[in-house]
């Protein structure tokens, strides 16, 4: 049978049976249309949900205080581990592999403009931080040095932040009480498309001052485990990704010494976005 007589044969099966091929031919490519917008979606949906996990930070590692689960240079096992801002002093001068580190204060404290009050988080870092933690500036200006030097009342508004202070009303320059004490709005920043946080919450919730001004105007209430110094968290860029794990066991080793836990136990807690 040659391929003329297929093709006839065909067409007149196909003629006879009208619905039945319908529904055949609606079937095939109702399915191949299916696979092909499932792999799409999924692609897609896995595009999107790294591009919100960039907004976090690239490269990074947040580090915690905790226990220790060993005995470990005559100190008892379970013996708290506080950080304190001496530790990133510490990791910033001696930890090579490295990029950057900033200490993070976080506080929830009274915010007062003259259009609204609120109760928003608060954290104080340094400068770097906003980097390495991408965050961006739709007005403005970030913080810099010389306002973390000379321990400058300037704040960074995440949008949501902005809005709730400032509805409607330009914030750039604007005065806002925070704690009792007079800040000036520097900068407003874009809004994040951010599926979570770590600590208290989104950045476009947020404000962000020099670590300098929030240690002196909104310290922690002192308290056993909290002291002068404390802080909630470490924040440090590696420099190089394919050295993450050699870094981390870097800062273990400067913490362990200055802490008295044994290295090798990795007490800390760790979370790492890269």
């Amino acid at each position: 049978m040659n391929l003329r007589e297929v093709l006839r044969q065909t067409v007149a099966s196909i003629a006879a049976h009208k619905l039945r091929s319908f529904l055949t031919m609606f079937g095939i490519i109702w399915g191949i249309t299916s696979v092909i917008l499932l792999v799409g979606l999924g692609k897609g949906f896995n595009r999107d949900q790294k591009e919100r996990l960039k907004t976090i930070g690239v490269d990074l590692a947040i580090i915690w205080g905790g226990r220790t689960s060993e005995q470990a240079g005559g100190y008892a096992a379970g013996r708290p581990v506080r950080l304190s801002i001496d530790d990133a002093y510490l990791i910033k001068s001696e930890a090579y592999l490295i990029k950057t580190v900033s200490p993070e204060l976080r506080r929830s404290v009274s915010e007062v403009s003259r259009y609204n009050a609120a109760s928003r988080p608060v954290r104080g870092v340094w400068p770097d931080y906003q980097r390495f933690r991408s965050l961006r500036v739709q007005e403005g200006r970030l913080m810099t040095d010389d306002d973390e030097r000379e321990g400058q009342r300037v704040v960074v508004l995440g949008v949501e932040a902005r809005d709730q202070l400032f509805p409607g009303k330009p914030a750039i320059g604007e005065t806002l009480a925070m704690n009792g004490s007079p800040y000036t709005v520097i900068g407003v920043l874009e809004k994040k498309k951010q599926n979570g946080s770590y600590g208290s919450g989104p950045d476009n919730t947020q404000l962000f001052v020099p670590y300098s001004s929030m240690a002196r105007d909104c310290p922690p209430p002192e308290r056993p485990g909290i002291f002068k110094g404390w802080i909630n968290n470490l924040v440090v860029e590696v420099k190089d990704p394919e050295h993450h794990e050699e870094a981390m066991q870097q800062i273990y080793q400067i913490l362990g010494r200055e802490h008295h836990f044994d290295p090798r136990a990795m007490v800390i807690r760790v979370s790492g976005t890269s």
